[in-house]
């Protein structure tokens, strides 16, 4: 990549993921019903390239929702792993 005539500059590429989907079928004979079936795909934004001052960068883009229902269960596991060693160590009643 030549970067010579961006001096001075800030550009910024984005750079995303793809979507697209296929699908296929036929119609039934004498009155009987068609087959059919399909799938789809999609990606999400992977980042962008930020270009200033002759440099490039690599911005990662952060699905922040993610990040945070990761957080969510990695507590929940946590206490309940918590209370199952609670509940092992406590004497049991007759």
């Amino acid at each position: 990549m030549d970067l010579r005539g961006l001096r001075g500059s800030s550009n910024i590429e984005d750079r995303r993921g793809t979507s697209w989907g296929r699908g296929g079928g036929f119609g039934g004979l004498g009155g009987l019903g068609g087959l059919g079936g399909g799938f789809g795909l999609m990606a999400k934004p992977l980042g962008v390239f930020v270009i200033k001052d002759g440099t490039v960068r690599w911005r990662p883009a952060i699905d922040v929702n993610k990040v945070i229902l990761g957080g969510q269960i990695v507590a929940v596991t946590a206490l309940l792993v918590v209370r199952a060693f609670i509940k092992a160590r406590r004497p049991r009643r007759r």
